[in-house]
């Protein structure tokens, strides 16, 4: 596995966009085998890309990105893990070691979600009735295509097979089944809002949202993302719910 990191100074460069000296890291059995640092003097994104694709890169961690390159990247199979910063072999030292979310990695003004791990997912077949006060409402939910993180982000928001919710001040993770989208359904909006507010959930995230029905969340009170991350766990990794559309 390579990674690739853009430098300044031997820490993470501030803005992926800018970078003009990249750290190509070799990873192989949970430990660092070869490091090279390469320049890039172009400005294009697509040169960029081809520049990150012509070296084997399988993983970006950059800190600030901006949406459209990231979605170049990550069209190319390459996974992008933004918000980081700090001294780049400590950066390294610290992905080896699964502590890429600690604090002192963190780009400032970023709230990372918790890490959540597959064992911390709860599949819920009924949601609760019960509805949640707006104050009370601060899970995320993320359209997808199968009941993990690894699924696919939905790609239309009416036809995802589930909701996965995730909170963010403890990790937790659970599956909503949405029956009517595997069926091809149109659920009424009202239902819609009703139900994000009785999961819970402050923030949803997906590919697409029609106006129609982003209109009915956003007036319940539910903020709504948008972008083209390709699962679940890079939407959370990109920092999706701190986007806004």
């Amino acid at each position: 596995m390579r990674i690739a990191l853009p430098t300044w100074r031997q820490r993470i460069s501030p803005v992926l966009d800018t970078a003009t000296l990249f750290r190509f890291v070799d990873v192989e059995g949970g430990c660092q085998t070869a490091w090279q640092e390469l320049p890039w003097n172009g400005t294009e994104h697509v040169g960029r890309v081809q520049f990150l694709m012509g070296f084997g890169t399988d993983i970006v961690i950059c800190c600030a990105v901006s949406r459209r390159l990231q979605v170049e990247i990550e069209a190319c199979g390459i996974h992008v893990l933004a918000h980081t910063c700090g001294p780049v072999d400590d950066v390294v030292a610290a992905y080896l070691q699964n502590r890429l979310t600690d604090e002192v990695f963190r780009m400032p003004g970023c709230r990372r979600l918790p890490d959540c791990t597959e064992r911390k997912i709860r599949v819920v077949e009924c949601a609760d009735t019960t509805q949640v006060g707006l104050a009370e409402r601060r899970k995320i939910a993320f359209t997808a295509d199968g009941p993990n993180l690894d699924a696919p982000l939905a790609r239309y928001f009416g036809k995802c097979a589930y909701f996965v919710v995730i909170d963010p001040d403890t990790g937790a993770c659970e599956v909503h089944a949405n029956v009517g989208g595997r069926a091809g359904e149109t659920k009424r909006r009202s239902d819609i809002a009703s139900r994000m507010a009785r999961m819970g959930v402050h923030t949803l995230v997906s590919r697409t949202i029609g106006p129609r029905v982003r209109a009915e969340l956003e007036s319940a009170r539910v903020q709504v993302v948008t972008g083209a991350w390709p699962t679940v766990r890079s939407a959370i990794d990109a920092g999706a719910p701190e986007h806004r559309d």
